[in-house]
C-alpha cells in the first residue's frame, strides 16, 4: 500500500463515490433544467408569446418549494416586510410603491390581469398560497427527518378561543341569510392570525431573532409613514385631509403596533437601540397615522393600551412605578384629545 493512500472510514465514501454522486446530481439537474425550459416555451408559445407571466409562473412553482424546503425560514423572513409594505389594493397615486404588488389577489384574478386568461381554478390569493405551501413542506419535513414536534407557545389557547369566537359569529351570520362566499371573504383574514402565530412560533426561535423581527416591522412601518406624508405634502399637494385619508384601514393599525411597542420596549428595558430609533422615526409614523384618518385604526390602539397596562402590571412587578406613570401621562393626555378627537367627528358627521 503506497505511503500516501489512507484507507477510508468505514461507511464513509470514498472519492470515486463522491465523483458518482457529484455527476449524478450535475445530470438530474441537466435534465431538470431541461423539462422546464421546455415547459416554459410551450406555455409562452401557447399565449401566442403574449405574456411572459405563466413561464415565470412555473419556474416559480419548480422553484418556491425548493427554497421552502432548504430555507425553511425564508416565508416568515419574506411574509413579514411584505405584510407591512404591502397594500390590500391600489390607491390609484401616481407615487403608490406597493399596492400594485399582487401578494394579497386572488391566483384567479392575477392570471386574467397578466396572462390574460379566464383561469378559475385557483380560489386563494398569493398569500394563501405561500402560506399553506410552507405548512405543508414543514410537515413533510419534519415527519421525513422525525422531528414533528407541534410548538404551541404561551399565546395559542387566547387566540384558539378569539378563533371560536369568529366561527361562531361566522355560524350566526351564515344562519341569519348572510352570504356564504362573501362571509368567507370577510372572515378568512381573522385565521390568517393564527396562522401567523403559529408560523413564527415555529420559524422565530433565538432572542436575536425576535430582535430581528423587531427592526424589520419598525423600518417598515416608519417607511410606510415616510410614504403618506410624501403622499399628502407632495403628491396631493396638502389638501384637507379625506374621509378616509390618503391610506388604508391596516395601516392604521401597524402605526398603532408601533405606538404600542414603543411603550413596551421602555418598560421591559429592552432593545435600548432599537427604542433610540423609534424615537427618531415616530414623527413620521404620527404624522402618518394623522393623515391616513382612519378612526378604526385609532380605537385599535385604545383597546391595545387599555389591555397592556394591566398585562405589564402583573408580568413586570418591579416596573409597576414606571408603568403607573405612563398610564397618568396616557390618561391625561387622553383626557384632553378624546373630547376634541370627538367634536372633530360630529362637526365631519
Amino acid at each position: 500500500m503506497s505511503i500516501y493512500a489512507t484507507p477510508s472510514p468505514v461507511g464513509s465514501p470514498d472519492a470515486t463515490q463522491l465523483r458518482a454522486e457529484a455527476h449524478r446530481r450535475d445530470r438530474q439537474f441537466r435534465i431538470g433544467g431541461a423539462i422546464l425550459a421546455v415547459l416554459c416555451a410551450s406555455s409562452f408559445a401557447a399565449l401566442d408569446f403574449v405574456s411572459p407571466f405563466v413561464p415565470l409562473v412555473l419556474v416559480a412553482c419548480l422553484l418556491v418549494p425548493v427554497l421552502v424546503w432548504n430555507l425553511p425560514r425564508l416565508p416568515y423572513e419574506f411574509l413579514l416586510p411584505a405584510v407591512c409594505l404591502v397594500e390590500l389594493g391600489d390607491s390609484g397615486n401616481p407615487d403608490e410603491l406597493f399596492g400594485k404588488i399582487p401578494l394579497f389577489w386572488n391566483v384567479n384574478t392575477i392570471f386574467q390581469v397578466y396572462a390574460h386568461v379566464d383561469f378559475k381554478a385557483i380560489p386563494f390569493s398569493l398569500l394563501e398560497f405561500l402560506l399553506i405551501l410552507t405548512g405543508v413542506l414543514s410537515f413533510v419535513k419534519a415527519v421525513f427527518y422525525r422531528s414533528l414536534k407541534f410548538d404551541t407557545g404561551t399565546l395559542f389557547k387566547p387566540i384558539l378561543v378569539y378563533i371560536c369566537f369568529v366561527l361562531v359569529g361566522w355560524g350566526n351570520g351564515i344562519a341569519t341569510g348572510g352570504d356564504f362566499k362573501i362571509s368567507l371573504q370577510e372572515t378568512r383574514s381573522q385565521f390568517y392570525f393564527l396562522i401567523a402565530y403559529l408560523l413564527a412560533s415555529h420559524l422565530v426561535r433565538t432572542r436575536k431573532q425576535v430582535s430581528g423581527s423587531l427592526w424589520v416591522f419598525v423600518l417598515c412601518v416608519a417607511l410606510k409613514g415616510a410614504l403618506y406624508v410624501f403622499r399628502e405634502f407632495v403628491t396631493l399637494g396638502g389638501r384637507t385631509i379625506p374621509d378616509q385619508g390618503v391610506g388604508s384601514h391596516e395601516e392604521a393599525f401597524f402605526f398603532g403596533a408601533y405606538t404600542v411597542l414603543l411603550i413596551v420596549l421602555p418598560l421591559a428595558a429592552i432593545e435600548p437601540k432599537l427604542q433610540k430609533w423609534m424615537w427618531i422615526l415616530l414623527p413620521l409614523v404620527i404624522v402618518g397615522n394623522m393623515v391616513t384618518n382612519r378612526r378604526a385604526g385609532t380605537a385599535g390602539l385604545v383597546v391595545s393600551l387599555l389591555l397592556l397596562f394591566p398585562s405589564a402590571w402583573v408580568c413586570l412587578p418591579d416596573r409597576r412605578k414606571l408603568i403607573a406613570a405612563v398610564a397618568v401621562v396616557l390618561a391625561a393626555v387622553s383626557a384632553v384629545y378624546y373630547p376634541a378627537f370627538r367634536n372633530k367627528a360630529k362637526h365631519e358627521g
